[in-house]
């Protein structure tokens, strides 16, 4: 899971994304929670990325929260363009799972 930030106009607007068991990232609007909405979800999903064959074992977003990697048990990794909704760039080589993905901290 990742947390990122989006500048939306003059406002900063929080996300997280999560990769699962279930071969999809989710990108997840975070909800301010009061004191008296204990029982209310936190997050809301906004969007579903698919394309993975088996579990996602794990992401990276950029630093810019423009781009998320990620990295499954299919042996591929994937470049993501959140804004778009789609694969930018498919990395094929492994022969085995791809267990850990990560930014440069040069952004690339």
């Amino acid at each position: 899971m990742q947390v990122g930030e989006v500048v939306d106009g003059d406002q900063k607007k929080e996300f997280l994304i999560s990769g699962s068991r279930d071969k999809t990232l989710i990108i997840w609007d975070i909800q301010e929670k009061g004191d008296t909405d204990a029982d209310n979800e936190w997050g809301i999903p906004r969007k579903v990325f698919k394309g993975h064959s088996h579990f996602v074992s794990d992401l990276a977003l950029s630093k810019d929260s423009r781009y998320v990697l990620s990295g499954s048990w299919d042996g591929t990794l994937r470049l993501w363009d959140l804004k778009k909704g789609s694969t930018v760039k498919r990395f094929v080589s492994h022969t085995r799972d791809v267990l850990a993905v990560a930014f440069c901290p040069e952004n690339r």
